[in-house]
Parts: structure tokens; sequence; C-alpha cells
């Protein structure tokens, strides 16, 4: 029960986000669209998996070492970003 609560979380969530984010998409008020990018650092594999599954796909870590056990075990199409210091 809490994993779902926590699923139907990170997704309401990204949703709520991208609405606000898509206000922003006209080209009167950015000249290039912003970009989500969920921090995962700390986050264990299934929270990441239910952002993925909710659309999202840009993802920042800043452990090399957390990079490497997720991503094998996520989509090859995610998007990964590198934040703070490596």
């Amino acid at each position: 029960m809490v994993q779902s609560s926590l699923k139907s979380t990170i997704v309401n969530n990204l949703v709520s986000l991208s609405q606000k984010i898509s206000l922003l998409k006209t080209p009167t008020v950015l000249k290039q669209p912003p970009l989500l990018l969920a921090v995962s650092k700390t986050k264990p594999v299934e929270d990441i998996q239910a952002a993925y599954d909710a659309g999202q796909r840009d993802f920042g870590e800043n452990y090399i070492e957390e990079f490497v056990e997720k991503a094998a075990k996520l989509p090859s199409d995610i998007n990964w970003h590198f934040i703070g210091h490596i």
C-alpha cells in the first residue's frame, strides 16, 4: 500500500510540474523550452521507474557508482545528466 501511494505521489508531482512547464513553452516567454530534470540521486530504482512510467526521461545523478548500478536496471532510453561534483 505504501509503495502504491509513493508511486501515485511521484506521478501526480510529475503531471503537475509538466503542466506548469508547458505554460512556459510559448516562444514569447523563453527562447528554448525548459527541461524537467528529475534528480534521482539517492532514490531507489523503483521510484525512478515510476517516474519513467509516467513519462519522465531526464534524470540527474552525481554519484558514478549509483549511476552505473541504476543504469543497468533501468530502460536504456533514459537521458542521464551528471549534476554537482563528479
